[in-house]
């Protein structure tokens, strides 16, 4: 990794732990600066890693911005679920071409299940990345239409932002 990238890596560790701790206190106004603050910042590493493949880092780039988009719909203050849904929706596409452009099986990209595409690609932080990602989805979705958790939002939170990092440092392979 570069020095660059090591420095926004910092940075989005620290951005998402801020971020943490504002969703543990219910700190709402703190939370629209350190969420898509650590997303931009996971870009920043993204655009000066030294990936094994440009083409992917575009894809990771796109789904890196995409995902920023949808934190920011689902943030404000008005019902804005179906545009944020559908951000996320091709953030999780953009993931899906990123990882299959340099190894992956056309079965994965059938099945069009990141986590599963992440793991047929070999690589292991994808595949982390990936679970944690959809680990934090499928918690929204149980609280949003099954009933709320005490913990959820921290829990949806941490694994958000760990799984988004593992996405993005699966660009080193």
């Amino acid at each position: 990794m570069t020095p660059g990238a090591w420095a926004l890596l910092g940075l989005a560790g620290l951005l998402a732990a801020g971020d943490w701790l504002a969703v543990a206190r219910g700190s709402t106004g703190l939370e629209y600066v350190w969420k898509p603050g650590a997303l931009v910042a996971l870009v920043g590493v993204a655009a000066t890693l030294d990936p094994s493949y440009g083409d992917v880092r575009a894809w990771v780039v796109v789904a890196l911005l995409l995902s920023l988009a949808g934190d920011v719909l689902l943030m404000l203050p008005s019902d804005r679920f179906v545009a944020g849904l559908a951000s996320f929706l091709l953030a999780h596409i953009a993931y899906v071409v990123g990882l299959t452009r340099h190894g992956g099986s056309a079965a994965a990209v059938a099945i069009a299940a990141i986590p599963v595409v992440a793991v047929a690609s070999g690589v292991v932080l994808a595949a982390v990345g990936a679970v944690l990602f959809m680990a934090s989805d499928a918690l929204i979705a149980e609280t949003r239409f099954v009933g709320k958790r005490a913990r959820a939002p921290v829990v949806i939170i941490v694994t958000y932002h760990l799984g988004q990092a593992g996405l993005t440092l699966s660009l080193v392979r």
